[in-house]
Protein backbone atom coordinates (compact mmCIF):
# COMPACT_ATOMS: atom_id res chain seq x y z
CA UNK A 1 0.00 0.00 0.00
CA UNK A 2 3.04 2.23 0.38
CA UNK A 3 4.06 4.52 -2.27
CA UNK A 4 7.63 4.41 -3.97
CA UNK A 5 8.02 7.67 -4.25
CA UNK A 6 9.37 9.69 -1.41
CA UNK A 7 7.91 12.66 0.47
CA UNK A 8 10.83 15.14 1.18
CA UNK A 9 9.85 18.46 3.58
CA UNK A 10 11.43 21.05 1.51
CA UNK A 11 10.12 24.12 3.89
CA UNK A 12 11.23 24.49 7.08
CA UNK A 13 9.41 26.11 8.95
CA UNK A 14 6.99 25.73 6.43
CA UNK A 15 5.28 28.51 4.65
CA UNK A 16 1.81 28.28 5.62
CA UNK A 17 -0.91 31.55 5.13
CA UNK A 18 -4.81 32.02 4.91
CA UNK A 19 -7.29 32.22 2.15
CA UNK A 20 -8.18 35.63 1.98
CA UNK A 21 -11.52 37.13 0.70
CA UNK A 22 -9.65 39.92 0.32
CA UNK A 23 -7.79 38.38 -1.97
CA UNK A 24 -10.82 37.64 -4.55
CA UNK A 25 -11.71 34.31 -3.06
CA UNK A 26 -14.98 33.06 -1.67
CA UNK A 27 -15.11 31.53 1.21
CA UNK A 28 -17.64 27.92 1.85
CA UNK A 29 -17.69 27.00 5.31
CA UNK A 30 -19.76 24.01 5.08
CA UNK A 31 -16.85 21.64 6.41
CA UNK A 32 -14.52 23.63 8.00
CA UNK A 33 -13.32 27.54 9.05
CA UNK A 34 -9.59 26.63 9.08
CA UNK A 35 -8.37 27.90 5.38
CA UNK A 36 -4.68 27.18 6.16
CA UNK A 37 -2.61 26.54 3.18
CA UNK A 38 1.03 26.30 2.15
CA UNK A 39 1.88 29.87 0.79
CA UNK A 40 3.39 28.31 -2.82
CA UNK A 41 0.00 27.07 -3.28
CA UNK A 42 -2.00 30.00 -2.26
CA UNK A 43 0.24 31.75 -5.26
CA UNK A 44 -0.80 29.27 -7.52
CA UNK A 45 -4.95 29.60 -6.30
CA UNK A 46 -4.38 33.43 -6.99
CA UNK A 47 -2.81 32.70 -10.15
CA UNK A 48 -5.75 30.59 -11.26
CA UNK A 49 -8.17 33.11 -9.84
CA UNK A 50 -6.70 35.89 -12.13
CA UNK A 51 -7.52 33.56 -15.20
CA UNK A 52 -11.44 33.24 -14.85
CA UNK A 53 -13.44 35.24 -16.82
CA UNK A 54 -14.13 38.50 -15.35
CA UNK A 55 -16.60 38.96 -12.78
CA UNK A 56 -15.97 34.80 -12.01
CA UNK A 57 -14.11 33.46 -8.49
CA UNK A 58 -13.31 30.40 -7.39
CA UNK A 59 -15.10 29.46 -4.19
CA UNK A 60 -12.75 27.74 -1.40
CA UNK A 61 -13.99 24.33 0.83
CA UNK A 62 -11.11 23.33 2.64
CA UNK A 63 -7.29 23.33 2.43
CA UNK A 64 -5.57 22.13 5.15
CA UNK A 65 -6.99 19.23 7.24
CA UNK A 66 -5.89 17.40 9.99
CA UNK A 67 -5.12 13.55 10.64
CA UNK A 68 -8.14 12.93 12.71
CA UNK A 69 -10.26 14.70 10.50
CA UNK A 70 -9.21 12.50 7.53
CA UNK A 71 -9.98 9.64 10.08
CA UNK A 72 -13.03 10.60 10.08
CA UNK A 73 -13.25 11.15 6.51
CA UNK A 74 -11.97 7.39 6.06
CA UNK A 75 -13.72 5.39 8.13
CA UNK A 76 -16.95 7.31 6.78
CA UNK A 77 -16.27 6.05 3.83
CA UNK A 78 -15.14 2.62 4.60
CA UNK A 79 -18.44 2.02 6.38
CA UNK A 80 -20.02 3.32 2.72
CA UNK A 81 -18.20 1.46 0.42
CA UNK A 82 -18.95 -1.60 2.60
CA UNK A 83 -22.96 -1.37 2.49
CA UNK A 84 -22.37 -0.45 -1.14
CA UNK A 85 -20.76 -3.66 -1.92
CA UNK A 86 -21.33 -5.83 0.65
CA UNK A 87 -19.53 -9.21 -0.91
CA UNK A 88 -16.42 -7.28 -1.08
CA UNK A 89 -12.82 -8.12 0.02
CA UNK A 90 -11.49 -6.17 2.17
CA UNK A 91 -8.63 -5.60 -0.28
CA UNK A 92 -11.46 -4.37 -2.55
CA UNK A 93 -12.61 -2.15 -0.10
CA UNK A 94 -9.84 -0.57 0.79
CA UNK A 95 -9.57 0.07 -3.19
CA UNK A 96 -12.82 1.47 -3.26
CA UNK A 97 -12.41 4.02 -0.03
CA UNK A 98 -8.85 5.06 -1.42
CA UNK A 99 -10.87 6.31 -4.67
CA UNK A 100 -12.81 9.08 -2.68
CA UNK A 101 -10.88 9.16 0.39
CA UNK A 102 -6.70 9.22 0.85
CA UNK A 103 -5.67 6.72 3.22
CA UNK A 104 -4.51 8.99 6.50
CA UNK A 105 -1.79 6.39 7.32
CA UNK A 106 2.06 7.31 6.53
CA UNK A 107 1.95 10.34 4.20
CA UNK A 108 -1.88 10.70 4.74
CA UNK A 109 -4.23 12.95 2.63
CA UNK A 110 -2.68 16.63 0.55
CA UNK A 111 -4.66 18.20 2.47
CA UNK A 112 -2.70 17.14 5.78
CA UNK A 113 0.06 18.17 4.17
CA UNK A 114 -1.47 21.97 2.87
CA UNK A 115 -0.79 21.11 -0.96
CA UNK A 116 -4.26 20.45 -2.12
CA UNK A 117 -7.59 22.39 -1.72
CA UNK A 118 -11.04 21.36 -2.85
CA UNK A 119 -12.94 24.46 -4.43
CA UNK A 120 -15.65 25.27 -7.19
CA UNK A 121 -16.85 28.64 -8.91
CA UNK A 122 -18.87 31.31 -8.13
CA UNK A 123 -20.51 33.78 -11.05
CA UNK A 124 -20.85 37.62 -11.43
CA UNK A 125 -23.95 37.34 -9.03
CA UNK A 126 -22.26 35.71 -6.29
CA UNK A 127 -23.89 32.57 -6.53
CA UNK A 128 -21.84 29.22 -7.15
CA UNK A 129 -21.94 27.66 -10.50
CA UNK A 130 -23.88 23.97 -10.87
CA UNK A 131 -21.03 21.46 -11.12
CA UNK A 132 -23.44 18.40 -11.16
CA UNK A 133 -22.65 17.39 -8.21
CA UNK A 134 -22.26 18.90 -4.48
CA UNK A 135 -18.69 18.94 -3.14
CA UNK A 136 -17.51 15.96 -1.57
CA UNK A 137 -21.18 13.75 -2.79
CA UNK A 138 -18.66 10.89 -4.13
CA UNK A 139 -20.79 9.05 -6.95
CA UNK A 140 -20.42 8.26 -10.49
CA UNK A 141 -21.23 11.99 -11.15
CA UNK A 142 -18.17 13.46 -9.10
CA UNK A 143 -15.86 12.29 -11.59
CA UNK A 144 -14.59 15.02 -13.31
CA UNK A 145 -15.48 14.16 -16.73
CA UNK A 146 -18.72 12.02 -15.78
CA UNK A 147 -20.68 11.82 -18.94
CA UNK A 148 -23.67 11.67 -16.28
CA UNK A 149 -24.10 15.24 -16.25
CA UNK A 150 -25.68 18.19 -18.46
CA UNK A 151 -23.54 20.36 -20.90
CA UNK A 152 -23.66 23.10 -18.74
CA UNK A 153 -22.20 21.35 -15.83
CA UNK A 154 -19.97 20.20 -18.21
CA UNK A 155 -18.81 23.52 -19.24
CA UNK A 156 -19.01 25.13 -15.38
CA UNK A 157 -16.25 22.04 -14.43
CA UNK A 158 -14.20 22.79 -18.10
CA UNK A 159 -13.86 26.99 -16.39
CA UNK A 160 -12.60 25.22 -13.28
CA UNK A 161 -10.31 22.91 -14.34
CA UNK A 162 -8.78 25.23 -17.23
CA UNK A 163 -8.15 28.22 -14.20
CA UNK A 164 -6.89 25.71 -12.12
CA UNK A 165 -3.91 24.35 -14.76
CA UNK A 166 -3.57 27.41 -15.38
CA UNK A 167 -2.37 27.87 -12.00
CA UNK A 168 -0.53 24.90 -12.16
CA UNK A 169 -2.47 22.85 -10.01
CA UNK A 170 -3.05 19.29 -10.73
CA UNK A 171 -6.71 17.78 -10.68
CA UNK A 172 -7.78 14.06 -9.14
CA UNK A 173 -10.01 12.86 -11.91
CA UNK A 174 -12.58 10.87 -9.24
CA UNK A 175 -13.61 14.35 -8.03
CA UNK A 176 -13.78 17.44 -9.94
CA UNK A 177 -13.01 19.79 -7.11
CA UNK A 178 -9.76 18.52 -5.36
CA UNK A 179 -6.40 20.13 -7.11
CA UNK A 180 -2.92 20.09 -5.64
CA UNK A 181 0.42 20.84 -5.73
CA UNK A 182 3.22 19.31 -4.37
CA UNK A 183 1.64 16.61 -2.52
CA UNK A 184 1.97 12.26 -2.67
CA UNK A 185 -1.29 12.69 -4.82
CA UNK A 186 0.29 15.22 -7.07
CA UNK A 187 3.48 12.65 -7.51
CA UNK A 188 1.20 9.87 -8.28
CA UNK A 189 -0.92 11.98 -10.93
CA UNK A 190 2.51 13.52 -12.49
CA UNK A 191 4.81 10.82 -12.10
CA UNK A 192 7.14 12.21 -9.88
CA UNK A 193 9.80 10.67 -7.71
CA UNK A 194 9.47 12.91 -5.12
CA UNK A 195 6.49 15.01 -3.11
CA UNK A 196 8.08 17.40 -1.47
CA UNK A 197 5.54 18.51 0.84
CA UNK A 198 4.80 16.09 3.99
CA UNK A 199 1.69 16.20 6.26
CA UNK A 200 2.16 19.25 9.02
CA UNK A 201 0.90 18.09 11.91
CA UNK A 202 1.09 13.77 12.83
CA UNK A 203 -2.15 13.91 14.63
Amino acid sequence: MEPIYKVIERESPPWIVEVNEADGFLLNNKFTTDFRIRGHVYEMLKKANASLPAGYRIVVYEAFRPRKRQWELWNWMEAEMKRRHPDATEDEIYKYTREFIADPRGFGSGHQAGGAVDVSLAGPDGKELDMGTAVDEMNDRTRTHSSHITSDQRANRAMLLAAMEAGGLVNYPSEWWHFCYGDRLWAEMTGAEVAFFAPLQEE
